[in-house]
């Protein structure tokens, strides 16, 4: 029993010696020094708009007369790989124009003026010609497109519908 007490001291004690012989290397106390003048930093090329978007837009120029109604439509086509989302609520607001203006306040898929052609969204714009003229009218959008894996939510877009009126 004495010998195993003996064995026992000296494994702790050797223990004890190695745990406390590791010392921490001592920390510098200057601080390094700073280059006086920053490293030359080459930015990364710029990405172009196109590149960064999910959808295109795809709509023909309107003519109407002064006074005539007629219905523009204008199609978001989802990037590679998406479709637009039937799930997300899409609205659309068309902001009058100079020879132009939207019958409806709101274009959403409730009023029947956003509906879905496989992975296309459509939307069709109800349209007066007030005078006579060209103009590009302009169109806050927000809609949805999805891969198999994620969903964009785009808010705000602004989109752009060519209209002539005679």
């Amino acid at each position: 029993m004495t010998i195993m007490k003996n064995l026992l001291t000296v494994l702790l004690s050797a223990a004890v010696l190695l745990g406390c012989a590791k010392t921490k290397p001592a920390q510098a106390s200057v601080p390094a020094k700073q280059p006086a003048v920053a490293p030359k930093v080459t930015p990364a090329p710029a990405v172009t708009k196109r590149a960064t978007k999910k959808y295109s837009i795809v709509a023909d120029a309107v003519a109407l007369k002064k006074g005539a109604k007629a219905v523009a439509t204008l199609r978001v086509k989802p990037g590679k790989g998406l479709k637009f989302n039937k799930e997300f609520p899409s609205k659309f607001i068309v902001n009058a124009g100079k020879h132009a203006s939207c019958d409806v306040a709101k274009l959403s898929k409730r009023s029947g003026h956003v509906k879905i052609d496989g992975k296309t969204g459509v939307v069709s714009i109800p349209l007066t010609g007030t005078t006579a003229g060209s103009e590009k009218l302009s169109i806050q959008g927000s809609f949805s497109v999805c891969s198999d894996e994620q969903c964009y939510v785009l808010r705000g877009e602004m989109l752009t519908l060519a209209v002539r009126v005679n």
